[in-house]
């Protein structure tokens, strides 16, 4: 987790699991959640270790999860990723004794306002630009 689909590498973020049809984090079951990691050298990588005994009993079948990245505004930010499973389908996708790799890819947007290029060919104007002219 934690890609962007440039090669860059997402660091910053938070992750919450929801649960329900409603797809709330207040329905999930207590200790449902073993243990947590955040082991990768980079950072961008966490490793959930869950009770699929718990989780079998996860309201309406449905989990889903959100990823909320940073920066989430600016000259080159990511926009929050959310999925979210079919009814009953909890069950197919984490069984007990068995490792479940979600690999996410976030795209990097950059703002149209970053930097422009220009023809070589032109004399180059920066008229267009207000407010940079110097007195």
């Amino acid at each position: 987790m934690g890609f962007a689909g440039d090669g860059h590498k997402v660091t910053d973020f938070d992750l919450y699991l929801f649960s329900g049809a409603d797809f709330n984090p207040g329905k999930l079951p207590k200790g449902f959640m073993l243990d947590k990691q955040k082991n990768s050298q980079n950072g961008n990588c966490i490793t959930l270790y869950l009770d699929t005994n718990n989780l079998v009993s996860v309201a309406e079948g449905q989990m889903g999860f959100k990823i909320v990245p940073r920066p989430d505004s600016g000259f080159s930010y990511y926009r929050t990723a959310e999925y979210h499973c079919e009814p009953k389908q909890v069950s197919q996708l984490i069984k007990p004794d068995q490792t479940t790799l979600v690999d996410i890819v976030l795209q990097r947007h950059i703002h149209q306002d970053t930097f422009t290029l220009v023809s070589t060919d032109e004399a180059a104007s920066f008229e267009f630009i207000k407010g940079m002219q110097q007195d």
